[in-house]
């Protein structure tokens, strides 16, 4: 909560949600990009794979962001419609 504060004191509060939804969407393209590129390395002839991976979490992790996006997308609609506050940290 500190934290968020000094963001929303420094930068008022609509750059501050701003920074927040950039954040969390460079997170959501990290969590789903991620996978996705070492799914295609993975059958590439040049195989620059990461060792530390399998096919079952890159395919499983594209699987359930398919089911996911659409649920989350129909959520913050209806969050929208009903006025509830995204941030609230108190």
């Amino acid at each position: 909560m500190q934290t968020w504060q000094k963001i929303v004191t420094e930068y008022g509060n609509n750059a501050a949600l701003s920074i927040l939804a950039s954040i969390r969407m460079i997170m959501m393209g990290n969590a789903y990009g991620i996978p996705f590129s070492l799914l295609i390395n993975r059958f590439k002839k040049d195989r620059n794979k990461d060792e530390r991976s399998n096919l079952f979490y890159e395919i499983s992790t594209i699987l359930i962001s398919i089911l996911i996006i659409p649920v989350s997308a129909i959520h913050a609609f209806i969050n929208c419609l009903s006025g509830y506050k995204y941030v609230d940290f108190k």
